[in-house]
């Protein structure tokens, strides 16, 4: 029997982000109406014990979700910008238009901290409430 994979995504500015298994599609609706297709591979890891130990495994797709989303949602903005640049604004300064990797691992700290703190708090709640 195959194994089911279920597809996700999420919205972008002026768009939508589809995930699937080797890939990740990306649907940009430009200032001018035209509409922007852009597909990226995912890198495909092999199965290891990292993959299938349940804690680490979610660890590491919400690392990876959360870097997939960040980047697409940096290139929806900065297509989204253009209609700001065309208009005769001042274009922002090069290295300024997208997110670093430093403002990325702080995202990716604050929401990861914030699952393995809730995780810890609710199993220690459940061991006194019983």
């Amino acid at each position: 029997m195959a194994k089911i994979f279920h597809y996700g995504g999420q919205a972008v500015i002026e768009g939508v982000m589809i995930r699937g298994r080797k890939s990740a599609i990306t649907a940009i609706r430009k200032p001018d109406g035209t509409i922007i297709v852009d597909k990226q591979s995912l890198p495909t890891s092999p199965e290891s014990w990292l993959r299938s130990t349940p804690l680490v495994r979610g660890i590491i797709v919400l690392v990876e979700s959360l870097v997939l989303g960040v980047k697409t949602l940096m290139h929806s903005a900065n297509i989204a910008m253009e209609e700001e640049i065309s208009k005769g604004e001042k274009k922002p300064e090069k290295g300024k238009q997208c997110m670093d990797i430093p403002d990325a691992a702080r995202i990716a700290g604050f929401y990861g901290g914030g699952v393995l703190s809730g995780a810890f708090i609710s199993h220690q709640a459940a061991r006194y409430c019983r």
